[in-house]
């Protein structure tokens, strides 16, 4: 059988390995104890989470959760919100200054000397009619 020659791990299975790795500090477990217990040899979970080269499979996620005392969901929710984190920074770096208002839009900084007016009359931008 050819194996088939497995890519390197996306943004989000990235993200899954950093929070195991963080659920493994907050429980104290090393690498080898987290290999004896959920039963994955210490070299592929190296591979897995400690080097990032390989992905994790869900039966490898769900042996390790097991023994870190978390559930898979919690890791995976976790995982989700860092990369939609890290996006919103890498869009917010891109972008002019400015902040979303309590509508979730998007309100342009504005610059010294320069501001963006809107007005619901004429009568409200001083604007006077001259009738013939």
């Amino acid at each position: 059988m050819v194996q088939r020659k497995q890519d390197p791990p996306s943004a989000f299975s990235a993200a899954v390995h950093a929070e195991i790795r963080g659920w493994m500090g907050r429980r104290n477990i090393s690498q080898r104890m987290l290999g004896e217990l959920a039963g994955i040899p210490k070299s592929t979970l190296s591979r897995l989470i400690g080097t990032n080269v390989q992905p994790l499979n869900l039966n490898e996620l769900e042996a390790i959760c097991k023994v870190l005392g978390v559930s898979p969901q919690q890791v995976v929710l976790d995982a989700e919100r860092a990369v939609l984190a890290a996006r919103r920074n890498q869009v917010n770096e891109q972008r002019p200054g400015g902040h979303y208002n309590q509508a979730g839009e998007w309100v342009p900084e504005t610059r010294a000397g320069y501001s963006l007016a809107a007005y619901d009359s004429d009568e409200e931008k001083g604007v006077d009619y001259i009738e013939d």
